[in-house]
């Protein structure tokens, strides 16, 4: 298997309200199982990019290596999330709840 990585996913923007209860700040640490209390919405469109992130890849459109940011399926009450790559010991400065 490749080298993998941990991604941490943070909320930095909430449009409205999110019925889920998620607000800006909330952040979890993903090592390769699925992290609890998100809603499937935004795990469902965040999971093909934290896929690639674990596993090196960087998106062309970003000003960033290793970080996208995209938005949940909620178009009224969208919930925008910011994706990292974690590398060289930067997991240690990541929570997860």
């Amino acid at each position: 298997m490749k080298n993998s990585y941990p991604v941490r996913m943070r909320i930095i923007e909430v449009r409205k309200k999110c019925p889920n209860g998620h607000q800006v700040g909330d952040e979890w640490l993903v090592e390769g199982k699925t992290p609890g209390g998100i809603c499937m919405g935004s795990f469902s469109s965040c999971l093909p990019y934290l896929t690639a992130l674990r596993f090196g890849a960087s998106f062309p459109w970003e000003k960033s290596e290793g970080t996208i940011t995209i938005g949940c399926p909620d178009h009224v009450n969208q919930v925008v999330w910011k994706l990292d790559r974690l590398e060289d010991g930067e997991a240690g400065a990541a929570t997860a709840e």
